[in-house]
């Protein structure tokens, strides 16, 4: 259900690999409604929505603001941290820009019921669902043209790693990538029976992706490609227990959520083999059907699930614990021509801006000496979102930047 792992190829090249110890707890959520949807901007700042309510919190999750709306959410995106987007049945998409206090209905023009919300920038994004339907904004959800898949199959996720290249799965085992935004899509054949629906798919650059199906609820299916989906490898099948949501750091470490059919199991699995096998966490809520997960970085995660469970999941490790994390501020963020970067650490001498597959965009050395706050000149670098690493003798920190030229 969620496309929100944009980050994770490249915060996977900050993962440490050392000993690594893992805290799951069950969060507080206020709500006994089923949850479908999860999405964080921040550490601080998610969302999760479900059936007949809307959830934020802007404390890491400790509490968590109720916004009763009557419908049936599906899917949640945020774009910064006070604004975020909603699907919901019969075309239903609404947007908040002040953290869920007010909420705008958007025109979708379509009656069909929506499953997903992606943003690659601020401004552009793509909504499915029902009956083939894509469709896509340039304006930040003022207004939405619909795209052709030739196909009336229900598309349950589309993904993008930029602006132009990305793909959709649906029911029926039908998968669909595009090289130029959505313009055109041209179907990819991954299969066994015909019998799965593709739920979810995820990539950690253009050409490594995964995606999952399940056979109506008593099975299972993953497959894999390294060549952007010209060909589909499955990689694991199994009876019982479908996988709902995935997302990947690299080649080999995934998560997913899923359905739990036994007492004895719960609904978050582990790889470390690029999903050839799995392990079950020991998550705090046995026999919990969970639907959606996210992680805003390998170290904290969130999932959500039936009868209004939220669990947090924060991974640490012996090198992280030796290396603190640096307290910065960026403004203006989203930025245009520059960004000033704020800090009291006193020792700070590199300064990398990274692109979503992990290339080096902008990077400043010797920053000791340069006064507080630092201006960095974004004017060259082309509107998406980026994160930034700083690094001191002992410390470093990664924030997300957005980049948006008028």
């Amino acid at each position: 259900m969620k496309l929100k792992r944009i980050t994770l190829s490249l915060l996977a090249l900050f993962a440490f690999l050392n000993t690594q110890s893992q805290t799951i707890t069950l969060q507080t959520s206020g709500t006994i409604n089923d949850l479908s949807g999860v999405h964080f901007f921040s550490p601080t700042h998610g969302a999760v929505c479900g059936f007949r309510v809307i959830l934020n919190t802007t404390d890491g999750g400790l509490t968590w603001n109720n916004n009763p709306i009557l419908a049936s959410w599906s899917d949640v995106f945020m774009t910064s941290n006070n604004t975020f987007y909603v699907t919901a049945t019969t075309g239903t998409l609404v947007k908040t820009i002040d953290g869920g206090a007010n909420f705008t209905v958007l025109t979708t023009n379509t009656q069909n019921n929506l499953n997903s919300v992606f943003f690659i920038t601020p401004q552009i994004g793509w909504i499915s669902g029902q009956g083939g339907t894509v469709l896509k904004t340039i304006n930040a959800g003022t207004t939405w043209t619909a795209q052709n898949l030739n196909t009336q199959t229900f598309i349950y996720q589309v993904f993008f790693i930029d602006q132009n290249i990305g793909w959709a799965v649906g029911a029926g085992e039908k998968v669909f990538a595009t090289t130029n935004g959505g313009t055109t899509w041209t179907p990819q054949t991954a299969n066994l029976n015909g019998f799965y629906n593709f739920q979810d798919v995820n990539f950690i650059n253009a050409n490594e992706g995964w995606l999952i199906g399940n056979n109506g609820g008593t099975g299972n299916v993953m497959f894999k490609t390294t060549n952007g989906g010209a060909t589909w490898t499955n990689v694991y099948t199994n009876i019982g227990n479908p996988q709902n949501e995935i997302q990947f750091f690299d080649s080999n470490l995934g998560y997913s959520a899923f359905v739990s059919n036994t007492n004895s199991s719960t609904g978050i699995r582990t790889t470390t083999n690029g999903g050839t096998s799995w392990t079950v966490l020991p998550v705090p809520a046995t026999n919990s059907n969970f639907n959606s997960i996210f992680f805003l970085n390998q170290n904290l995660g969130f999932s959500v699930g039936d009868a209004g469970k939220i669990i947090k999941i924060q991974n640490s490790t012996g090198l992280n614990s030796q290396r603190s994390t640096i307290d910065f501020k960026l403004y203006p963020n989203p930025a245009s021509d520059f960004i000033f970067l704020e800090t009291n650490e006193k020792d700070l001498e590199t300064i990398i801006i990274y692109d979503l597959l992990g290339k080096v965009i902008l990077k400043q050395e010797n920053t000791i000496s340069i006064s507080n706050p630092i201006q960095i000149p974004t004017h060259s670098i082309k509107n998406g979102i980026y994160l930034m690493e700083i690094i001191s003798k002992s410390k470093k920190g990664i924030q997300k930047l957005v980049v948006q030229h008028d």
